[in-house]
């Protein structure tokens, strides 16, 4: 699979999917217009790839500030990864980065990792 690189904008996130190297990082700020078009294709090639991958997994979110809709994209990407990996967590490792000055980003960080019930690595960038 091609890896996917996607520039940020003012509007919408920087995302690297590195389908090679199993890794895949959204960093910026997210509040596009259609969240649904600039989310759909993310996740149509992320289901494609968990089909097949085996092997250890890594996301990282590094946002600086996302809209509550965005946050349901966020939410159903993770789902995807936690769906996959449901019995072997230790596989996945979801690092979620924030600003020492931004509660409200770690808050928002532990909210989903309430709601997944996955491990979040919390770092201070």
């Amino acid at each position: 699979m091609e890896n996917i690189h996607i520039p940020a904008l003012s509007d919408s996130p920087e995302v690297i999917l590195d389908f090679n190297k199993n890794k895949f990082q959204f960093k910026g700020r997210s509040l596009p217009e259609d969240v649904d078009e600039f989310y759909k294709p993310i996740e149509e090639k992320l289901k494609q790839y968990l089909k097949t991958v085996s092997d250890h997994v890594e996301l990282v979110f590094n946002f600086e500030y996302f809209n509550t809709a965005s946050s349901k994209k966020i939410l159903d990407i993770l789902t995807l990864f936690g769906d996959k990996f449901l019995t072997n967590k230790d596989a996945l490792t979801i690092k979620w980065n924030y600003r020492n000055d931004d509660e409200d980003m770690l808050d928002a960080g532990k909210d989903l990792q309430e709601i997944t019930e996955l491990d979040f690595h919390f770092e201070l960038m």
